[in-house]
């Protein structure tokens, strides 16, 4: 799969959901799974299941390795790189 480009509209919203789920740390797969569930109609096709797939595989590391996440803002940045390195 080619790299993905990402809409700026979609991803603000998606930054803007992830940081209600908890500001602090991402330690509730569950709540992480249910928003990539929330933003089904906001992305299309491929990239869609590109995103949560790595998504979803993204927060199983983190739940194995950490069980808390306290840099936010570092977890977003990854979860950036990953979704544009498709």
């Amino acid at each position: 799969m080619g790299k993905v480009l990402v809409d700026s509209s979609a991803m603000e919203m998606w930054r803007t959901k992830m940081q209600s789920v908890n500001s602090n740390c991402v330690d509730d797969i569950e709540k992480i799974e249910n928003v990539i569930r929330s933003l089904n109609d906001s992305f299309q096709g491929d990239y869609e299941s590109a995103f949560a797939e790595s998504f979803t595989n993204y927060c199983n590391i983190i739940k194995e390795s950490h069980n808390n996440m306290k840099d936010f803002s570092g977890f977003l940045d990854k979860i950036y790189e990953i979704m544009n390195n498709q």
